[in-house]
């Protein structure tokens, strides 16, 4: 048996988005379908039915070497 689902996941650390946290973090997104009543469709009609397109993960906005990346340096728990 097969879920209709739509299902993105990632392994982020939040240091690339600024925040002063080292560890790594697991992002999981995921959508199902929406099972409408209608006369005309029968169940069978929606099993093969996709979920929702997923966001993607948003880019990091800082990094360890800023002047390679072209992104803004890691933050400190000194500067916050």
């Amino acid at each position: 048996m097969e879920a209709n689902y739509s299902v993105s996941w990632e392994i982020v650390k939040f240091q690339g988005w600024g925040l002063t946290q080292t560890r790594k973090r697991l992002i999981l997104l995921a959508a199902a379908y929406v099972l409408e009543i209608n006369l005309g469709l029968s169940h069978t009609d929606y099993d093969n039915r996709p979920g929702e397109t997923l966001p993607k993960i948003t880019p990091y906005t800082h990094s360890a070497e800023p002047d390679i990346n072209r992104l803004k340096p890691y933050n400190t728990v000194g500067e916050v």
